[in-house]
């Protein structure tokens, strides 16, 4: 029993340094730490800055275009992307119409609009552990998401286009199954680039400048 406690106080002790060290590591990158400079005021705090005002635009605008646009001109741009991946080469034998519109393009598109409704919570809830007052958290609870949008529009929508090329290739390569191929393709996808996109529009939705984000 005594054995056990004193494993683990000993093991505590090594730890202890390596989790100072990471929670000093958090603290700097998320812009809170000490020695930082501190916002002059309640916009950079709340960073209200270009990236929320692009996002902001670029998310009005697609409201705008949906809810403006004629159904029917949305139905001829609809029917003229679907002839696009045709033209390109995806073949109806390996994915249907109606699966490109459902299994990529309608999901991916459902998807994105997810990530948007729950990332207030997530940045505020991020601000809350840095140690933000509860003003600066319900800013940047709105500025983060806003500023996500154009790095979720480039995601889902390269997913949406490549992921559907991606299965048909594993399907006629490994003589696989429509589901198998289209899960090897979503992996090799992620895994081929669009885990580092995803990196970059958390990194960006936490505040994080580009000068700052290194590989080390």
């Amino acid at each position: 029993m005594l054995g056990g406690v004193f494993s683990r106080a000993r093991l505590l002790a090594r730890a202890q340094p390596l989790i100072t060290r990471g929670k000093d590591a958090f603290v700097r990158y998320s812009g809170s730490a000490p020695s930082s400079t501190p916002p002059k005021n309640f916009l950079e705090a709340g960073q209200i800055d270009g990236g929320f005002f692009q996002g902001t635009a670029m998310l009005a605008g697609a409201i705008a275009a949906s809810a403006l646009v004629p159904f029917e001109a949305q139905l001829t741009m609809l029917t003229k992307t679907v002839e696009a991946f045709r033209y390109a080469g995806l073949s109806r034998d390996a994915i249907s119409d109606d699966v490109l519109l459902t299994d990529y393009l309608r999901k991916n598109a459902l998807a994105a609009q997810n990530v948007l409704i729950a990332s207030p919570t997530f940045y505020f809830l991020f601000s809350w552990i840095t140690g933000q007052s509860v003003a600066v958290c319900c800013a940047r609870a709105i500025t983060g998401t806003m500023r996500i949008v154009p790095f979720m529009g480039f995601f889902y929508g390269a997913f949406a286009i490549l992921a559907p090329f991606a299965t048909q290739y594993y399907m006629k390569q490994g003589g696989t199954t429509y589901e198998e191929s289209a899960s090897t393709a979503n992996m090799a996808l992620m895994l081929g680039g669009f885990v580092f996109i995803e990196a970059i529009v958390e990194l960006r939705g936490c505040g994080v400048l580009f000068t700052q984000m290194t590989i080390r």
